[in-house]
């Protein structure tokens, strides 16, 4: 017997807890789905920036995390920094990402302090959400000191 939940399907009876009747739901049907500001089951990636100048990926990050978070786009020169700011608290779960490469862009976590900031992907669209995986704080991403090459 089957029992329509939302837009979700669940196979049995889903009993009286909502959080149980989710919890199938995913374990069944191998998916996530938004719980307040973050997702249930985050997919993190590691930080894309586009050069506010011209558009290009090919950003290389160009110092120390002690010192600064100085970019350069490597197509037309232009240095610019990456700042975060904290929106709220990552309650999904996620697996602790690898090291990311160390000219590959990063963030200082507007809570903590650390770089280790990863963005949250929602299937193909870009991310507008982004974790720091040390503190958990959800943060938001934006760009500083832009000076152009």
């Amino acid at each position: 017997m089957s029992e329509k939940f939302g837009n979700w399907r669940t196979l049995g009876n889903p009993g009286p807890d909502i959080k149980s009747t989710r919890n199938r739901a995913l374990a069944e049907l191998d998916i996530t789905i938004p719980v307040g500001r973050c997702w249930w089951a985050m997919t993190l990636a590691p930080l894309d920036v586009a050069c506010p100048q011209c558009g290009s990926h090919d950003v290389l990050y160009s110092c120390k995390p002690e010192c600064c978070f100085n970019h350069v786009c490597n197509n037309c020169y232009t240095t610019f920094e990456l700042e975060t700011a904290r929106i709220g608290e990552a309650e999904g779960e996620f697996e602790s990402p690898p090291e990311p490469d160390p000219t590959a862009p990063t963030a200082p976590c507007a809570r903590c302090g650390e770089w280790r900031v990863f963005a949250i992907r929602d299937g193909d669209n870009s991310p507008s959400q982004f974790v720091c995986i040390d503190c958990r704080a959800l943060l938001a991403l934006s760009l500083t000191n832009v000076a152009p090459g």
